[in-house]
């Protein structure tokens, strides 16, 4: 029974990761009505719930998944309480479910209402805290609250910048959408200014992460390359909206590019293999940034410990980042080209047309 279940999970996340939606989606809902018939009103059944909701997500469904997670939500309110991290995590992504239909009403009283269990508990997971006023703030601006956004956007952004490195795309990512939001309420050119002064930090978070982004990291760069981009345009900095803007197309190429370079590394045992490791480089650094936020505003120690690992973590990537770069030239070229200057893209055009005039 407990092989079937893990095999259940494990073979409905790698349809899902495949982009095998549907197949990932009947896969889940057996598992669902297994742990209903065995095990109703258990965490067995919560967890299947919540997998099958992040499916339908994923599959472009939000409607079956916030049915999905307040089913969940419902379970695990019976094994845990109310009061518990498990059901405001699993109310906050159906509050996400609910805004990705337009219920952003909806959606905000549902983030609302995961910020008071999280303040009943003591916050024991700040970041989550703050992770929810990001999201509460979005629905709330689309709901016409703008004031009110903005509140919960600030609140956000400041124990980000507070808890955070400056370097962590969360802080900079929080910090846009503050802008962004300003820029929304009115307050055009100060929003504009703001998103200008933000975009250094974003096109150098872009640029790094070029070669091997996980499709979180994609979703998040793609959406602070747009606000940032219309705030230069909006602030008049037209140099930099230009190389910007080839990083967003850029970024999309050199994903494609590295994607068939590791195909035809099939033939190159030793490209494949660094690929390989860059890869499980990749996802142990995640996990130990993972770590170390949710240990933020916890024990000093222990999260201490964790910014070590972290860092030990990044060195390790940026040591196969540049054994790459050394040993296979190309790769890094294909998979994350140089921008050019308005100046320098003119000049090549400038060229372009005397050759084949």
């Amino acid at each position: 029974e407990r092989r079937e279940r893990h095999e259940d999970r494990r073979g409905a996340e790698d349809h899902d990761h495949l982009g095998r939606h549907d197949a990932a989606v009947a896969v889940q809902q057996r598992a669902v009505a297994r742990a209903r018939a065995t095990e109703p009103n258990s965490d067995l059944l919560g967890q299947a719930l919540g997998l099958l909701a992040v499916i339908r997500i994923d599959q472009g469904r939000p409607a079956y998944a916030e049915a999905a997670f307040v089913q969940a939500n419902e379970v695990l309110i019976k094994v845990h309480g109310h009061d518990s991290r498990v059901v405001a995590l699993t109310l906050a992504n159906a509050a996400t479910a609910a805004r990705q239909q337009g219920k952003y009403q909806v959606s905000a009283d549902r983030y609302a209402e995961c910020l008071a269990i999280l303040a009943r508990m003591g916050e024991p997971d700040p970041f989550l805290s703050a992770q929810t006023r990001q999201q509460r703030a979005i629905a709330l601006d689309y709901a016409g609250h703008r004031e009110e956004a903005l509140a919960e956007a600030r609140t956000a952004a400041d124990w980000m910048k507070a808890k955070l490195p400056e370097a962590d795309p969360r802080r900079m990512g929080a910090q846009v959408g503050y802008d962004w939001l300003v820029m929304r309420s009115g307050r055009t050119e100060e929003g504009a200014r703001a998103l200008a002064a933000d975009a250094d930090p974003i096109i150098a978070d872009v640029a790094s992460r070029a070669l091997t982004p996980s499709q979180a990291n994609v979703r998040r760069l793609k959406l602070n390359m747009d606000r940032v981009m219309i705030g230069l345009y909006e602030a008049g900095d037209m140099e930099r909206g230009f190389r910007l803007a080839q990083l967003a197309m850029e970024t999309e190429a050199g994903r494609a590019a590295a994607a068939l370079t590791e195909r035809r590394a099939a033939g190159s045992e030793s490209l494949a293999d660094l690929l390989r490791q860059r890869q499980d480089l990749g996802a142990a650094r995640e996990k130990a940034n993972a770590a170390y936020l949710a240990s933020v505003g916890g024990d000093a120690a222990k999260t201490a410990q964790l910014t070590e690992a972290l860092k030990a973590r990044d060195g390790e990537v940026a040591a196969m980042d540049a054994r790459l770069e050394r040993d296979f030239p190309n790769y890094r070229v294909l998979a994350a080209p140089q921008t050019l200057t308005l100046a320098e893209a003119q000049a090549s055009l400038d060229r372009f047309c005397e050759t084949i005039a």
